[in-house]
């Protein structure tokens, strides 16, 4: 088994190597100076080699403490107030622990590895026909070792500064193990049992919503006043455990892996970038969801004609999760207007939170908004056949096409973003409402704000750097970095100090010059950067 990993390992090395001079020849100051020659260049694989080493590393020792002080430690200390559960920043403990509990549940849904139909996998198994079983469970195990390590020492660290019983630290990462472990070995016994497969890289709708459920619960619990305090913690953790005890001895005995992976990584299934097969099968997939027959388009002319009778034969694709975002905002909003009514404790809490928490929305409509799912669609059913005509990438013609579209992504982002917008007010306004009425308006337009900036965002982006090839696959290194500058960016605004007012005003101005910006940069550049790869 551990000749098989070692192996598995050094093809998953190669691909990555192979992608960072790759990703290295997208960057525009460096491509036209470096050679297609590289690919053989030892130095430079050295190199990319130390590189990939890094970014294995990366995801024990930054990735995962990155991700336990970000989204489980910073908005326990902020939502908590019991001062005697920590000697130096008022942390809550019950608060902390909902909060990890609830999103250690989301994550055996959302990433229990064990079920990622990633490349590599689909490399080893079907195409280098590694040894099934020792390559899933010698991964897995490795998978497993690396949230141990990566956790145990973050915790650890957790609980001495914020005075956390160290035995309690240590549980943690136990927990995390034996709740992915036991969902996992649930699902491939479910898998082996029937034809189905779950795959985490394509959650359903009802893995969605559980996952959105698990959220909310984590971070608005406590206005339920709903804790969970470390003795109860430790009985589930215990309970957790002892499943996981049974769990893994079936997925180290389980002997159908051959079969279930085989369904799996199938090429009809499997998006990814490997043969013709697979973007045909991913193109019918799509072509399943067009509605062809709509040919209504209100007597429009020209480009308007154009988009707007994709809009219609395409509403299912980009429409459907505007619509589901939609009904579980404004299932969240009435939720949280009864709960004004009912309990004067829960008012309380919701005043607070509309008047402070304004930042921490922007998190929440990059969440939701679904420009880059827009746009994927563009590219694949209309753009990429486009493309190839010379007419589609003049100034003119794209400066018309991009504003109109500009207006379907705002149009469609502005449906969950406008139940938030009109939501916020009247929640303030019924748990006690605010002395500077202004707010009200601010709490509105900034939301709208918000939604409008992302949605130009994205289809900016996406014009002046075209990420996608031919099976809409990303392949722009600048693409992802310019992403990144994106998600640090809301996570620094998230962490501003500053009042409702300020905060809303300052995003509707900075919408207002970006959305301006945006169209002026898709009129002067485009032409050149919106292209095939």
């Amino acid at each position: 088994m551990f000749k098989t990993f070692i192996t598995s390992q050094k093809v998953k090395n190669t691909y990555r190597v192979n992608n960072i001079i790759f990703s290295l020849k997208q960057i525009p100051l460096i491509k036209k100076i470096l050679p297609s020659s590289l690919y053989k260049n030892k130095g430079l694989k050295i190199f990319a080699s130390i590189i990939s080493i890094l970014m294995e590393l990366s995801t024990t020792f930054f990735t995962k403490p990155l991700y336990i002080m970000l989204v489980i430690l910073l908005p326990s200390i902020y939502m908590g107030t019991d001062t005697s559960a920590s000697i130096y920043m008022g942390m809550d403990t019950s608060v902390f622990l909902r909060v990890f509990t609830f999103l250690t549940i989301a994550g055996t849904v959302l990433n229990c590895h064990f079920f990622e139909a990633s490349k590599h996998k689909y490399y080893a198994i079907s195409l280098l026909k590694m040894d099934v079983d020792k390559y899933i469970l010698s991964n897995y195990f490795y998978f497993l070792l690396k949230i141990l390590i990566g956790m145990t020492g973050t915790f650890v660290i957790i609980g001495l500064v914020q005075g956390i019983n160290i035995y309690l630290c240590l549980l943690l990462p136990l927990f995390v193990i034996a709740s992915k472990v036991s969902v996992s070995a649930f699902l491939l016994y479910k898998a082996n049992k029937t034809d189905k497969v779950f795959n985490e890289d394509k959650p359903t709708p009802k893995r969605w919503a559980f996952i959105i459920i698990c959220i909310v619960v984590a971070y608005l619990g406590g206005f339920v006043h709903l804790t969970i305090n470390p003795i109860i913690f430790v009985a589930l953790a215990i309970i957790t455990i002892i499943i996981a005890v049974p769990a893994g001895i079936y997925i180290v005995k389980f002997k159908e892996y051959e079969g279930v992976f085989k369904r799996l990584l199938d090429p009809s299934v499997l998006i990814i970038n490997v043969s013709s097969t697979v973007a045909a099968s991913n193109q019918i997939a799509y072509a399943k969801q067009i509605d062809m027959s709509v040919v209504d388009t209100k007597g429009k002319k020209g480009y308007a004609y154009f988009n707007d009778i994709f809009v219609k034969r395409h509403r299912k694709l980009i429409s459907r999760s505007a619509r589901n975002t939609t009904l579980i905002a404004a299932v969240l909003v009435v939720g949280a207007l009864i709960g004004v009514f009912i309990s004067s404790d829960f008012s309380d809490q919701i005043n607070t939170m509309t008047l402070t928490w304004l930042p921490y929305f922007l998190f929440i409509m990059y969440f939701i908004n679904r420009g880059q799912q827009i746009t994927t669609t563009m590219f694949m059913n209309c753009d990429k056949n486009m493309l190839t005509y010379r007419f589609y990438r003049q100034p003119a013609d794209i400066l018309a096409l991009f504003t109109l579209r500009l207006k379907t992504i705002v149009k469609l982002n502005l449906m969950p973003a406008g139940v938030i917008a009109a939501g916020l007010p009247l929640l303030l306004y019924f748990s006690g409402g605010t002395d500077n009425i202004l707010n009200y308006f601010v709490l509105t337009g900034s939301i709208l704000a918000m939604s409008v900036f992302f949605s130009a965002h994205y289809l900016i982006i996406y014009y002046l750097l075209q990420p996608y090839n031919n099976e809409s696959k990303t392949k722009s290194s600048t693409y992802g970095i310019v992403n990144s500058v994106a998600v640090i960016g809301v996570f620094f605004l998230m962490n501003l100090k500053l009042p409702t007012l300020w905060f809303g005003l300052f995003m509707i101005i900075f919408m207002v010059v970006y959305t301006s910006g945006a169209i002026f940069l898709a009129y002067k550049l485009a032409p050149k950067t919106f292209k095939l790869r």
